[in-house]
């Protein structure tokens, strides 16, 4: 299929024609000729479909989604043809929507591949939201994809995931090509006027893309390699940290070599203990939450460290605006209302040098020193079991009550005795509570790292 042909006319829902608009060139091409030298197969949905259907499946070996859920076509309900050409979809797009396999219960809060949602596009309003995946509310300009502001997905592209906003747009066109989120990730992200269209700052089919294989295979490939670990908790993806980011905290655990570690211990990828890798994530996830709130003091100390040292960094470069005769930026014509903003800013500076200094010695103090560690995370327990104690004798009261009886199942108050139970048991043995990440999973490995 060429680059460069003319594309179908809007439908009468868009108030304007695409019929004058031509395919561009893609910049990849330009940008990374080893790429544009690859042998690119021509558009075959059914091959897109089974790469997407294959990463879905990936995930759920991986335990990160549900198998259940993923759903296979012919869809019930099925993809609005009338709403997907009412929106200006080619056809060759509309039958990748066809094909493709969906995950039924996700979607919003979930993390897709480098940010993004899972999207289902049986629903009409994310099939609708695919087509302004930045939320510039273009149709209501009115304008065309040459003018800024104007409709920026092109007819020849689909956006696979949802809510892109929240990270990178996966797209693919009808080439069979996916826009790069690597290089969305590194580079538009951190600079967002990095490579922009020439005439229509939204749009996106012009940015760097390789083949879908290619893309697919990259990433599945991260992942089987625990290069990136899915974890359930959030629906996230974890990464390595990057430690020479400003927000990198040596001190704190580490989510992404924990989870790893689990992955490893549990026999990923050939040898992969489903059942144990989700009891021992069940305590993890448990382990996780105490650990966190007896950690707090040593999370807000360090958060009110590095804002002082940020607060004091900024301080420095706007006191040496000020000259040792009192006028800011060497500019005596400076107005009153200019002098009195600047002030205003130099005093505010110091006294949130001051703030953050008197909270970072605070936290400190209540933290009592890295010794005290096993004293703070014994207290985290007593406070997360009486927590859970607390809120299921609720619940155990609600249903003996006359209201509370309507609704009552005999299974489920069972349920309920056998919990109170064991929160009663746990609390009077709340010491032998686990200390570690390798007590709490029930692992018996051995390590350089601190999993405290």
């Amino acid at each position: 299929m060429g680059n460069t042909r003319t594309a179908p006319i809007l439908q009468a829902t868009v108030p304007f024609s695409l019929s004058s608009h031509v395919k561009e060139t893609h910049q990849m091409d330009q940008l990374t000729p080893a790429v544009s030298d690859l042998n690119i197969a021509p558009f075959n949905p059914h091959e897109i479909a089974k790469l997407l259907l294959s990463y879905y499946e990936l995930m759920a070996d991986m335990h990160y989604i549900d198998r259940t859920y993923i759903k296979l076509p012919p869809h019930d309900p099925p993809i609005s043809t009338n709403l997907a050409q009412a929106l200006n979809m080619e056809p060759q797009v509309i039958e990748l929507l066809h094909l493709l396999p969906y995950l039924e219960g996700y979607g919003g809060e979930d993390d897709f591949m480098l940010g993004g949602s899972f999207a289902d596009f049986r629903d009409p309003e994310q099939l609708k939201r695919s087509r302004d995946p930045r939320y510039a509310e273009w149709e209501k300009t009115g304008k065309d994809p040459d003018e800024e502001g104007g409709i920026y997905v092109m007819p020849w592209v689909c956006v696979l995931n949802d809510d892109g906003h929240r990270g990178s747009e996966i797209t693919i066109d009808d080439q069979g090509r996916c826009g790069d989120p690597f290089f969305q990730e590194q580079n538009i992200r951190i600079r967002p006027g990095m490579l922009p269209h020439p005439k229509n700052k939204n749009r996106i089919e012009h940015l760097p893309s390789r083949p879908a294989a290619d893309l697919f295979n990259d990433i599945s490939g991260k992942l089987r390699s625990l290069e990136w670990v899915p974890f359930s908790d959030g629906m996230r993806i974890l990464f390595p940290p990057f430690k020479d980011s400003p927000h990198f905290d040596e001190d704190a655990p580490c989510e992404y070599e924990e989870v790893k570690m689990m992955y490893e211990a549990y026999g990923w990828p050939d040898q992969f203990d489903g059942k144990g890798f989700d009891d021992a994530m069940e305590r993890y996830l448990e382990f996780s939450r105490v650990r966190r709130d007896a950690r707090e003091p040593f999370a807000k100390a360090w958060m009110a460290k590095r804002r002082k040292e940020g607060t004091e960094k900024w301080l420095c470069g706007h006191s040496g605006r000020l000259s040792e005769q009192g006028i800011w930026d060497n500019d005596p014509n400076k107005s009153e209302e200019e002098v009195k903003a600047l002030e205003k800013a130099l005093i505010s500076g110091r006294e949130e040098v001051t703030r953050a200094e008197q909270e970072h010695v605070e936290a400190l103090r209540k933290a009592g020193g890295l010794q005290d560690m096993s004293v703070l995370m014994e207290n985290a327990w007593k406070k997360y079991l009486k927590e859970q104690l607390e809120g299921v004798r609720r619940n155990y009261v609600y249903y003996a009550s006359e209201e509370g009886a309507k609704y009552r199942k005999e299974e489920e108050i069972k349920k309920m005795e056998n919990k109170m139970r064991e929160m009663e048991e746990r609390l009077g043995n709340v010491k032998e509570e686990p200390m570690s990440v390798f007590e709490a999973v029930g692992m018996s490995v051995g390590s350089d790292m601190d999993w405290a």
